[in-house]
């Protein structure tokens, strides 16, 4: 039996042990002892922001052609350059609840939907990859998807941004 119901505030905990735990579980090799403990203060502000009536958005994004570089520069350059990335992530993720790496190049976080603003994101994300060391042009790709049914499981909820990522592939 499934029970569907309306958000509730403490919800916001279950969201926050999605992204704790990719870190912390399915992701720990791709993060130093480091970056897993700044993971946790994370994970710890975003609970303590939660607020009830307050409106959250998944954004999920990717590099298109990160296949292309990886068969180009091989699999150690395209390790660095995600490794590259959470560390600019992390130094650059003001208003951000929550952030994780997926999977290959996959990267997701929550953010309050005023403090969405993709288009920042993505001249940000293009300028860091107009500097990287490399001759390749990288591009960026984002999907959003607005809360507005936060009784969602958070899979579910990464699966629309994750949709609407490949919609805009299209």
């Amino acid at each position: 039996v499934m029970l569907i119901r309306r958000y509730q505030p403490e919800d916001l905990v279950q969201i926050a042990r999605l992204f704790y735990e990719t870190v912390h579980t399915v992701n720990r090799k791709d993060y130093s002892a480091e970056q897993v403990r700044v993971w946790a203060e994370k994970k710890d502000r975003l609970l303590d922001r939660a607020a009830p009536g307050e409106r959250y958005a998944i954004v999920q994004w990717d590099i298109d052609r990160f296949k292309v570089y990886n068969d180009l520069f091989g699999t150690e350059a395209g390790d660095r350059l995600l490794r590259d990335i959470g560390a600019y992530i992390r130094t650059n993720s003001r208003n951000v609840a929550a952030y994780g790496h997926l999977w290959a190049d996959h990267f997701v976080y929550c953010t309050r939907e005023k403090d969405l603003d993709i288009q920042l994101a993505m001249e940000r994300m293009e300028r860091w990859f107009a500097d990287y060391p490399v001759d390749f042009a990288f591009v960026p790709c984002f999907g959003v998807y607005i809360i507005d049914e936060p009784e969602l499981d958070v899979s579910v909820m990464c699966d629309r941004a994750l949709l609407a990522l490949r919609t805009i592939k299209e």
